[in-house]
């Protein structure tokens, strides 16, 4: 009896590990790509950088994003808002540049690179309480894996 004992708590543990990992699927690299637009708003006073934008991506659908960063810093982090609500977090911005370095929902774990090509909408505009705005189109393209 305690020998058919083992073989029961044995089979259980493994009917438990099997559907704890039934759901988990393996972590795959995918291109990316993006097209959007966006503006970003500087305080000239201190040279923070706020942008928001929005359009369409792969694995995303539209989409829409906040950043931050500083005039003359190669780094700004911000995040991605898919088009069900799942995020991804990213950083960078030397060069164009920018890292993925998580996520929620689909994109938990996710990691990735992706490479801005800005092109700049209209004209540099100075507001009269400090701040200026610039209106930006973009293009990205990458690989992101989750």
């Amino acid at each position: 009896m305690k020998r058919n004992g083992r073989f029961v708590v044995a089979l259980g543990a493994f009917v438990l590990l099997a559907a704890m990992t039934a759901g988990a699927q393996k972590a795959v690299t995918r291109p990316w790509t993006m097209a959007a637009e966006s503006r970003q708003v500087i305080t000239l006073s201190d040279g923070t950088i706020s942008a928001h934008a929005w359009g369409e991506a792969s694995h995303f659908g539209q989409f829409t994003s906040e950043g931050s960063g500083r005039v003359g810093s190669p780094v700004s982090r911000g995040t991605m808002t898919a088009a069900n609500g799942d995020l991804v977090y990213f950083e960078g911005g030397v060069n164009g540049v920018y890292t993925v370095y998580d996520g929620t929902g689909r994109f938990t774990g996710a990691t990735g690179t992706f490479v801005v090509t800005p092109q700049m909408v209209g004209d540099l505009v100075i507001h009269p309480d400090g701040t200026a705005t610039i209106d930006l189109r973009w293009t990205a393209v990458g690989t992101i894996r989750y």
